[in-house]
């Protein structure tokens, strides 16, 4: 649902069943890279050798046209007779979370001696 509200402007009111991921890639070259890498571990799956998950950094485009930076999760999953992937999506950003300030503490009873310090974190 989230997903669906992301790239569609209507929201999760519109189903996005049966669309494809690459649909919301903007770029080939992301498409080709995601493609490649679940052909390429679709194929040693049948020897065996396919990792258990991996991460492929691409862009995808919201409801608007904006380009989003995402990292791809992906872990492999057979079921039955049949084969898929599980495909989790997070958010790159380029901001870091900040060192944590020192303040001085504030004591409302009157004491004598040092000031505590307090760290801070504004998310």
């Amino acid at each position: 649902e989230k997903f669906a509200a992301l790239v569609t402007l209507s929201g999760s009111s519109k189903s996005l069943k049966g669309r494809q991921l690459q649909e919301f890639m903007p770029f080939d070259e992301d498409k080709e890279q995601l493609e490649k890498c679940l052909r390429a571990c679709s194929e040693v799956s049948d020897t065996g050798d396919c990792p258990l998950a991996g991460v492929l950094h691409v862009k995808l485009r919201d409801a608007i046209g904006n380009h989003l930076s995402v990292e791809f999760f992906y872990a492999q999953v057979q079921h039955l007779y049949e084969q898929g992937f599980f495909i989790g999506i997070r958010e790159q950003t380029d901001s870091h979370i900040a060192d944590l300030p020192a303040f001085e503490k504030k004591n409302t009873a009157k004491k004598r001696g040092g000031t505590g310090l307090v760290a801070a974190r504004h998310f």
